[in-house]
């Protein structure tokens, strides 16, 4: 049976219309790739900055056992220690707002300090406000760090804790068993 001119212009429009489809679907694929390609280096890059700063040989000393499990592969949660001059040990667990590169970003102005202040042999209550000036300084209006700073000095025998913003820091015996919890009393940094 012959087809009608009609049928035929209709049969014609609707195959153009599934090839653009297929075209803008192709085009979109691509812009999609480009995008996560993009968004896969910037984690990378980001991850880098991360390590870096953050001196994970510091994590090795052997007064420390630690696990931390984000969210994400990139986040603001970080985990810092170091010894003063004196010997005495200051660990730092930071958790900005917000996931992804943007926490991560957040807990930038938070680790430098901390170490640097720390090799000094600063007093944890000035690393404190100095950390909490840059990350002020730093971040934006509504951005903030939540952490508790510690400071364990073997030869005094003595634990400080500044909590800001974190659920109670949990300290346990040898056997595991809750001697006390710090609850937090402060802001978080920011």
């Amino acid at each position: 049976k012959p087809i009608s001119a009609e049928l035929l212009r209709a049969k014609l429009r609707a195959a153009a219309r599934a090839l653009n489809l297929q075209r803008e679907n192709a085009r979109q694929r691509a812009a999609l790739e480009r995008y996560f390609q993009a968004a896969e280096e910037e984690q990378k890059v980001a991850s880098h900055l991360m390590q870096r700063l953050v001196q994970t040989d510091m994590l090795r000393d052997s007064a420390i056992e630690y696990r931390i499990t984000p969210a994400s592969h990139l986040s603001g949660d970080v985990i810092a220690a170091a010894r003063t001059p004196g010997n005495v040990m200051y660990l730092l667990l930071a958790d900005s707002t917000g996931h992804g590169l943007a926490a991560s970003l957040g807990v930038m102005p938070v680790v430098q300090p901390f170490y640097s202040m720390t090799q000094k042999g600063f007093g944890l209550s000035t690393i404190v406000r100095e950390v909490n000036r840059k990350v002020r300084e730093w971040l934006p209006v509504g951005r903030f760090v939540a952490a508790p700073l510690i400071s364990i000095d073997p030869r005094e025998g003595q634990l400080l804790v500044w909590n800001g913003g974190t659920p109670p820091v949990v300290l346990l015996d040898a056997d595991g068993r809750e001697l006390q919890r710090f609850h937090s009393r402060n802001l978080p940094l920011g």
